[in-house]
């Protein structure tokens, strides 16, 4: 076998894409992504083409199906999102806003309850310290408040 120049190319493309690939391996993942869809979308496209061509309409091209399919998959996706994630979002920040609340009552706690069995649960230094920690990291919501612009910026 001859050794020629186009030979030498494809095995210098191949080492190419080998590389690439041990080296950054998520170039793999619009790849995966287009793989699943098409995987879960093609049953759907073919029901959907075989019921247009039922109707009468024949020379419709494969494609249309598809993008109808891609379409309803969208919808449901948005869906799922709306009915479950804003929800769990809403809830998660009102409980999160409840926390300093329960942090205070819990403090106030403390000592009712190291007065009523002569303990020590915490010293003041450790008891000053913890109002402060928990006070600054649920005032701040910054992960909270991140969330929803996110939510924003993707709609």
């Amino acid at each position: 076998m001859k050794r020629t120049a186009e030979f030498w190319m494809r095995i210098s493309i191949t080492l190419f894409f080998i590389l690439l690939v041990l080296s950054a391996p998520i170039i793999f993942f619009p790849f995966g992504i287009s793989l699943i869809l098409s995987i879960l979308l093609t049953p759907l496209a073919q029901k959907l083409y075989k019921w247009i061509n039922m109707t009468g309409i024949k020379n419709i091209p494969y494609d249309i199906p598809i993008i109808i399919s891609f379409g309803i998959f969208i919808g449901i996706i948005y869906l799922i999102a709306i009915h479950i994630f804003v929800p769990f979002i809403t809830e998660l920040r009102a409980f999160t806003r409840s926390i300093p609340a329960t942090f205070s009552a819990l403090q106030s706690a403390i000592p009712e309850l190291e007065a009523a069995y002569h303990l020590s649960l915490l010293p003041a230094e450790a008891q000053g310290f913890l109002l402060e920690c928990g006070l600054w990291i649920f005032h701040t919501h910054w992960l909270l408040d991140f969330l929803p612009g996110l939510w924003r910026w993707c709609q």
